[in-house]
C-alpha cells in the first residue's frame, strides 16, 4: 500500500470537575501493527467544577498499514479514551475504454 497523508483537526473538551491546576495531555498512535508513538503533548489548566477547556489541534499524519489505528488520549498516566480511524486500501482501476 502506498503511504497517505491525512490533515485533520482533533478536537477535546474537558469539564474540569474536582481536578484543579494544570495537567499533561498526551496524544498517542497505535497503528494496526501495534506499535506506540506520541504525536502531541501539551498542558492543560483546570479550574475545577463547571469551568472546561477546549482544544483544537491541526494534526498532519502519514498512514503506512491498511487496518484499525487507535489515537489515544491520556491525561497524565491515565487513558481518558481512545477514538477509532480505520483506513481501507482499495485500488481502483481506470475504465475500460474499447471500441
Amino acid at each position: 500500500m502506498p503511504e497517505v497523508i491525512q490533515h485533520f483537526k482533533l478536537v477535546m473538551m474537558f469539564i474540569s470537575g474536582r481536578a484543579r491546576g494544570t495537567q499533561q495531555i498526551v496524544v498517542k498512535l497505535e497503528k494496526p501493527s501495534a506499535e506506540v508513538s506520541d504525536l502531541w503533548s501539551g498542558t492543560v489548566f483546570f479550574e475545577g467544577e463547571d469551568r472546561g477547556a477546549n482544544l483544537v489541534i491541526d494534526m498532519q499524519q502519514k498512514f503506512e498499514l491498511e487496518g484499525l489505528y487507535w489515537f489515544q488520549i491520556m491525561l497524565g498516566a491515565d487513558q481518558l479514551t481512545r477514538l477509532p480511524f480505520r483506513l481501507i486500501y482499495e485500488r481502483v482501476g481506470l475504465p475500460n475504454l474499447r471500441s
